[in-house]
């Protein structure tokens, strides 16, 4: 296994199979960030296990070979990475603490990376959290200076 194969090597057989084990160790993230994130948001533990189910249920009923994390793509990682920017945002805009504000950029700058379709997701949350600023009646200078670390910590990650 280790060692040059031939070309058609690096697709199939073992070498893949132990490259796609990876999938689970995203899923292990995912199921904990909805454990987390659904006691922090709810201070409930029988709905964070809920969320655990409920987020494992698409890889159920099946073998690894055949389910969804049979595969290459970054679904898993970027559905991980989503779902701890959507809770550290949730977490620093209704407890107004900054460095989750700092982390969720972060986290939004890492899941765009890994999946970059979702640029377009960070554009539209950074358009419309001013708006929830305006609802919430934050001050007019925290309002300002969460919307701009947010969005520097985002290009933090993505600039270079």
């Amino acid at each position: 296994m280790i060692g040059p194969a031939p070309e058609d090597g690096y697709f199939s057989g073992e070498r893949v199979k132990y490259l796609k084990y990876q999938n689970i160790g995203w899923l292990a993230l995912l199921s904990i960030v909805a454990f987390w994130a659904t006691l922090e948001l709810t201070s409930s533990f029988p709905l964070g296990l809920l969320a655990v189910v409920l987020v494992n249920l698409p890889f159920a009923g099946g073998r690894f070979d055949e389910g969804l994390v049979n595969d290459l793509y970054s679904e898993e990682p970027a559905s991980a990475f989503l779902m701890l920017a959507c809770t550290f945002l949730a977490l620093g805009f209704t407890r107004r603490k900054l460095s989750l504000i700092v982390f969720a950029g972060l986290s939004f700058g890492v899941v765009t990376l890994v999946k970059a379709a979702l640029l377009y997701v960070f554009v539209g949350v950074a358009l419309l959290l001013p708006c929830f600023f305006v609802l919430e009646h934050y001050p007019l200078r925290a309002a300002v200076r969460d919307w701009v670390v947010f969005v520097l910590a985002f290009f933090c990650v993505i600039a270079p």
